[in-house]
């Protein structure tokens, strides 16, 4: 029972912090994504072609100057409404966020979508369930998976693409 009573406040309390990262984010109109929710969430262009080099710890964002853990701290904030709420601070926070996108080294990724389409590869299915045989990609507008290294992106574009037109 005790073990139940903690995992709810730890779910509460990631649930606060992503509501807060979530409106921040949203609110500094930046085009930036946000990936991996619940637990680690990551930072991304508007393109996903670059990963920013920043994180959440509890309630501390940390935007870094160089991608994980090699670069010094560009800036750290505590996520608080009453830092969202305030159209002063946003200002704020735009002008900051900016120049850490702008100024700061950034680590590229790669996605896969189809040619001419917002449509991005999400993962797989499998006609062979059971067996996990015979894959086959799925894809949608949000939540791309994300390559570190481009030349997985190629060796999964090589094996799809006389499938369908991929880029």
């Amino acid at each position: 029972m005790k073990t139940l009573v903690m995992e709810k406040k730890q779910l509460d309390f990631v649930d606060r912090r992503n509501k807060l990262l979530i409106t921040l984010i949203s609110r500094l109109k930046l085009g930036i994504h946000i990936l991996n929710l619940p637990d680690k969430p990551m930072f991304y262009s508007a393109d996903y072609s670059v990963e920013y080099s920043g994180y959440v710890k509890n309630f501390e964002l940390i935007l870094n100057t160089r991608p994980h853990d090699s670069g010094e701290e560009s800036f750290k904030m505590k996520l608080s409404n009453e830092t969202i709420d305030s159209d002063e601070k946003i200002e704020q926070l735009r002008f900051i966020f900016q120049d850490w996108i702008n100024n700061c080294t950034h680590s590229p990724v790669w996605t896969i979508k189809i040619k001419n389409m917002r449509l991005y590869l999400t993962g797989f299915n499998h006609h062979d369930k059971l067996n996990m045989r015979s894959p086959y990609p799925v894809f949608s507008e949000f939540y791309p998976h994300i390559y570190h290294d481009e030349e997985k992106k190629y060796e999964i574009l090589n094996r799809f693409q006389n499938r369908i037109e991929l880029e």
